[in-house]
């Protein structure tokens, strides 16, 4: 796990300065503490930074291979690697290194782009083509590791991180407002939009080819459904296990020490059991408690534990100093990012440091095999949109009225609320439309009602011409798949790519952990899209396949837990609270009103509401307040 950076100067007009690919590389030191090092000619620039899990003495980068004089840096793990070194070998390659590296280096020799269609792993890379003269970067087929680029006047300039970026005078820092807009509409900024006009991240399973005089890039792995013929579960099942257990083996394979996050979830349980089958040591356990409310994950996570016989950590979150935790965290990103759950999951990255260098993790498990309560919600919406347009209209009218009349908090209006909801989303012009009422953070009325009108008309006519609307595009994209498999391909390409992914990223490299993900393989995720749904959703049994196929390796009663939710922190209360005064000081700000991005009356009474707790504004307050202080604390032009 690393970080990485570069410049190809395409015309050949302009030098690049070593300085210049060293101040880029230092921005991004906390991904690769162990070692900095650079490589600079006449037309291209490389640095690295090094986090050393592989290899510790031989796989210094930018790696050089002698023959071709091709150049490589490499951030993230090809986890078939050692097979592919035997393959290669047969052909008549000679390796100098023990790391997964010079196998990427030898593999790109051989069968240029094709090499990606071989490679299972994480990864973001560069190689530098010397013979033709070309630039080649390429991204893993899911996302996990982060490219942001900028192409302008002659010059290509990549990197891990935006903020590799911060002092070349020569990219402008711009503010997109594509990507302004659907920030308050998910948690974080879809790719390939970032929060500056002319930066743009490279795609997941997406390579790009520079030359002098050209840039294009190519899609070279997409997900196609495929329901698989004639294999019974039990086979299903059987193949499943297989393949959960090789992605795990795989990703254990680490010159430095090695753990887990546990949970207490399903996800996290099956790796961790998995783990500890594998391991002739005792594995390395980590948790974190202090979330909201009555949902404490530590006792399941200890019967977990002790069910596995691990070496078990437990951190518990109290005393926080939110006023100066957020700003720190929020710096990491580089860009707006407001999902809350980065806190738990910087202090379990920091926690797990301490004794490990890389963790595993269940990320993936949700999105695949339908674990998220809104693929339930979606399944019986579906059912409801089944009763006559006229009768849900009625519906509506009368669950709007008790709604008003419902005693606050009560069970009734609880009830109400819900059937509400659902009524309301079966009225949803299209499935993709219902959908988004299930994701989004903010509607296009609240948009509406908190944007300038002097902001409104800007995201009008600058709409980015690089956009495109995932769930619209996936809904789309084929008759053939059911409303469940539309909904996980756009998690995967949306929440699990721009979110989920970015959060672990961010989190555990500023604490310089490399986090790997099992359940993520592109084998698993091949695997997911090609069973009928009853295997995920099982009446109300979710993720019924993996809890089958991995049952052995889990303790009867988190096997059948029905409760997991995701550690949540009180945001809601928090802004009541803890934050009251630092919310309204940050979003009503002089700096930022003057901007004319927002309607100040609007958010006055939003604040007003909630702290009055007439309505729960926590999710829509928590992203004004993200985008704000990012605003405060960036020098953006609009």
């Amino acid at each position: 796990m690393c970080g990485i950076a570069g410049i190809f100067n395409q015309d050949g007009k302009t030098a690049i300065l070593k300085s210049d690919i060293t101040t880029m590389i230092d921005e991004i030191f906390h991904r690769g503490p162990d070692e900095g090092k650079t490589y600079v000619d006449s037309r291209v620039g490389l640095g690295f930074r090094r986090l050393s899990i592989i290899d510790i003495e031989n796989g210094s980068q930018p790696m050089k291979d002698a023959v071709s004089e091709n150049y490589i840096i490499f951030n993230g793990e090809i986890y078939n690697y050692l097979e592919l070194k035997s393959e290669l070998v047969e052909l008549g390659y000679n390796f100098k290194t023990n790391s997964d590296t010079e196998v990427l280096l030898k593999m790109y020799l051989h069968y240029k782009e094709k090499c990606l269609e071989k490679l299972n792993g994480m990864f973001a890379f560069a190689i530098w083509d010397s013979a033709e003269k070309k630039l080649f970067i390429a991204r893993d087929r899911i996302g996990k590791k982060p490219l942001y680029y900028h192409h302008g006047n002659g010059t290509f300039y990549f990197a891990s991180e935006l903020k590799c970026f911060s002092y070349i005078k020569e990219i402008p820092k711009k503010m997109c407002y594509t990507a302004f807009d659907q920030f308050f509409s998910h948690d974080g900024i879809p790719s390939p939009l970032t929060i500056f006009k002319d930066i743009y991240e490279l795609p997941a399973a997406t390579y790009m080819v520079v030359t002098k005089n050209n840039v294009y890039k190519q899609k070279y792995w997409k997900i196609s459904p495929r329901i698989k013929k004639n294999v019974s579960n039990s086979g299903l099942m059987t193949e499943l296990k297989d393949l959960v257990f090789d992605a795990t083996k795989k990703r254990m394979i680490s010159d430095v020490p090695i753990g887990a996050f546990l949970s207490g979830g399903v996800d996290s349980s099956i790796i961790t059991g998995v783990m500890s089958n594998i391991s002739k040591d005792n594995v390395k356990t980590f948790s974190i408690g202090g979330g909201e409310g009555i949902f404490n994950e530590l006792p399941y996570a200890k019967q977990v534990s002790d069910f596995n016989r691990t070496d078990h950590f437990e951190y518990l979150l109290k005393d926080i100093d939110l006023k100066t935790l957020i700003p720190k965290l929020l710096s990491s990103f580089d860009q707006p990012f407001s999902d809350s759950s980065m806190i738990p999951t910087y202090y379990v990255s920091k926690f797990a440091k301490q004794k490990v260098t890389v963790a595993l993790s269940g990320e993936g498990g949700d999105e695949l095999f339908g674990g998220y309560e809104r693929y339930m919600k979606l399944l019986l919406v579906q059912k409801w949109r089944t009763m006559p347009l006229s009768i849900r209209l009625f519906l509506s009218k009368i669950l709007k009225k008790n709604n008003k009349n419902a005693i606050s908090n009560s069970i009734l209006n609880s009830l109400i609320k819900k059937f509400l909801i659902m009524n309301e989303s079966s009225l949803a012009i299209s499935e993709s439309e219902i959908y988004k009422m299930f994701i989004n953070v903010m509607n296009p009325n609240e948009k509406k009602r908190i944007f300038s009108n002097d902001l409104q008309d800007n995201i009008s006519s600058n709409r980015s011409t690089n956009y495109f609307d995932i769930v619209d595009d996936v809904f789309s994209g084929s008759s053939q798949r059911s409303i469940l498999e539309n909904a996980q391909l756009t998690d995967l390409r949306k929440y699990l790519h721009d979110d989920i992914l970015v959060k672990v990223d961010r989190m555990s490299m500023v604490n310089s952990l490399e986090v790997r993900s099992p359940l993520l393989d592109y084998r698993i995720v091949e695997f997911a899209f090609s069973i009928p749904d009853y295997l995920k959703i099982n009446r109300n049994n979710t993720k019924f396949i993996l809890k089958e196929s991995m049952k052995d390796f889990l303790p009867k009663r988190i096997f059948a837990r029905k409760d997991k939710r995701g550690f949540s922190v009180p945001i809601s209360n928090w802004i009541n609270n803890e934050l009251a005064e630092n919310i309204r000081d940050i979003i009503l700000d002089k700096k930022t009103t003057e901007l004319g991005l927002f309607d100040r009356q609007e958010i006055e009474k939003m604040v007003t509401l909630h702290n009055k707790k007439l309505v729960d504004y926590g999710p829509q307050i928590w992203s004004l307040f993200i985008m704000s202080l990012w605003v405060q604390n960036n020098n953006i032009s609009l």
